[in-house]
């Protein structure tokens, strides 16, 4: 009888712990659609984006190019990828600095968008949106494009 009670509690506790456990996913489900990005996905994005930033600054197209993600990567080849920044986000190459705002992620996509706004140099202030994507190396960036027309800062 004893052998038999051993066996009865562990078998027991695991149908009722597995039971709760289910309960608590069932009543919890993930959220769909954009969601807020919590701190460290926005801290990681950020560090991507800055990455790329920094790169093109120094006129690094090897290592900004690296923060594209594997699918922007197999469209565009390095050389276009340059051809690109040089041609229409030059602002990119006179970053003096830059804030991220509104990083929105759809996690069931593995994705996010956020809002860039780069101070060049020059004083001039562009706002861009950036898509990125989640990769098994971090996060990548899809594409930017500009939100506003380019102003002059006060």
């Amino acid at each position: 009888m004893r052998g038999y009670t051993l066996w009865l509690v562990p078998a027991l506790s695991a149908v009722l712990l597995g039971g709760c456990a289910a309960d608590a996913t069932e009543s919890s489900p993930t959220p769909s659609g954009p969601q807020p990005c919590d701190v460290t996905t926005e801290r990681d994005i950020s560090a991507t984006i800055g990455t790329q930033i920094e790169a093109l600054k120094v006129g690094d197209f090897a290592a900004a190019y690296a923060m594209a993600s594997p699918s922007f990567q197999s469209q565009v080849s390095e050389e276009g990828f340059e051809a690109v920044i040089e041609g229409s986000f030059g602002v990119l190459l006179e970053t003096s600095s830059f804030t991220l705002s509104n990083c929105q992620v759809l996690p069931e996509e593995s994705r996010a968008l956020t809002v860039v706004t780069i101070r060049t140099t020059s004083n001039e202030v562009s706002t861009l949106t950036y898509q990125v994507i989640e990769t098994t190396t971090g996060w990548r960036i899809e594409g930017a494009a500009f939100s506003d027309p380019v102003t002059q800062g006060v």
